[in-house]
């Protein structure tokens, strides 16, 4: 081992730097690893989100017309023997948004907040471990559960206030969620939340009917009918609801949670009511793989690009130590070393100078990583983290460095092998 080291410490300067463009494209593996690491966890965390419920949306049907979700839907559903619960959902920006301040926030991932039912929330949600606290049950009004990371990031504790959508509630609850988009941050009690959601709208909806009936003012019979109705007021509210009614979301849970009782609800579900669209598990977490696939590919492409870099600087590196070391090569293999001893002495010394590459290179990532992710945090808005350190990564990497420089090593270690001792002992 002591030869190895002084080897490959002839050449200082050049044993540097191909360490050091090894550790660069150990580097980028790192990076780019961590971050798969990360996605491939959210999406099996989310899977406990999406577990053992089916959701119910509406659809245009083929005359292009979009009924929403009927209450005469909701009985046949209701109906069928494998459901258990069926209840609305509402999800909207937590935080709610300001089009004129931030012109692309829909396009910017944001922490979202879940109306449900109180008495149904422990089951629907039940596949995210409650953490600290209690859920939603019957009566609440204005409390909410936050997930553990949106507590963390903005010092929110059981007991005291959380500010929902310019509404103040008190949190009664954390659960442990992935950071993941489409999985709330929080979950409050559907009727109130859909009022606040409602309100709005139906205001808007006052001030527009009210001006078109001014500019054109109703006769004795439709006055009538809209006193009959409950006024202005309840025309616009019922409107504003009429339309929401079109994008409304139900969870139906089935009486047998388990994969093969869900995809057997769904297949029901989509015999029962054709005209609304049934989306269960199995569909959304082969969405969630399918988007990680296509990440990990173009990590791939990146990756190979990067450490090919790094074994070229190896197979130079040895190449041209082959070519300073022929008269050592050859008064060795006179002396009784064979050639397959002369070849494992390079391909070793370029095993080490890529080991050695990937050790600095992990930890050069790892302290990058561990610098850089809480300053990409703050310019987000949701999240706990970006990337994900797993050992499973460290030691890929490792051993990946390794066999890089071994294999990188070995074309000049069959060059070293072939030297002919006659021949370069004639040039001594």
């Amino acid at each position: 081992m002591t030869g190895l080291v002084r080897d490959l410490l002839r050449q200082r300067l050049r044993a540097a730097l191909t360490v050091s463009g090894v550790a660069l494209g150990m580097l980028t593996l790192v990076v780019l690893g961590a971050l798969g690491e990360h996605f491939r966890a959210l999406v099996d965390e989310s899977k406990a989100y999406t577990r053992g419920v089916v959701r119910l949306f509406t659809k245009t049907n083929p005359d292009g017309i979009n009924p929403g979700i009927t209450d005469e839907a909701l009985d046949a559903v209701r109906g069928l023997p494998g459901v258990a619960v069926v209840a609305p959902t509402l999800v909207l920006y937590l935080d709610g948004f300001d089009l004129e301040a931030d012109p692309l926030s829909f396009a910017t991932p944001r922490p979202l907040v879940e109306g449900l039912a109180p008495d149904h929330a422990a089951t629907l949600r039940g596949g995210m471990p409650l953490v600290e606290g209690r859920w939603l049950r019957a009566g609440d009004e204005r409390h909410a559960v936050v997930a553990r990371w949106l507590a963390q990031r903005r010092g929110l504790g059981v007991g005291g206030p959380v500010t929902i959508r310019h509404v103040t509630y008190e949190v009664v609850g954390l659960y442990d969620a992935p950071d993941a988009p489409m999985v709330p941050a929080a979950v409050v009690p559907y009727g109130p939340l859909n009022h606040d959601f409602i309100t709005p709208g139906a205001e808007r909806a006052r001030r527009a009917l009210g001006e078109l009936f001014g500019a054109h003012p109703l006769g004795p019979m439709a006055q009538a009918a809209l006193a009959q109705e409950g006024g202005l007021e309840e025309a616009a509210r019922r409107f504003v609801e009429q339309q929401e009614a079109l994008f409304r979301v139900y969870e139906v849970i089935p009486r047998d949670r388990s994969a093969e009782g869900t995809r057997r609800l769904a297949e029901d579900l989509r015999a029962t009511v054709p005209d609304l669209a049934v989306i269960d598990p199995d569909r959304i977490e082969q969405q969630m793989e399918r988007a990680v696939a296509l990440f990990l590919v173009v990590a791939l492409i990146v990756t190979v690009i990067s450490t090919v870099v790094g074994g070229l600087l190896i197979v130079n590196t040895m190449a041209m130590a082959v070519l300073e070391r022929r008269r050592e090569i050859g008064i060795k293999s006179a002396v009784g070393a064979t050639p397959g001893q002369v070849a494992l002495e390079f391909v070793a010394e370029a095993g080490v100078l890529g080991l050695t590459g990937a050790v600095l290179g992990v930890l050069v990532g790892v302290a990058a990583i561990r610098l850089a992710e809480p300053a990409l945090l703050a310019q987000l808005e949701s999240g706990s983290r970006l990337f994900l350190v797993t050992p499973r990564l460290v030691v890929l990497t490792v051993a990946y460095g390794g066999v890089l420089g071994v294999l990188a090593g070995g074309i000049p270690a069959l060059r070293a092998a072939r030297v002919d001792p006659a021949i370069v002992l004639r040039e001594l």
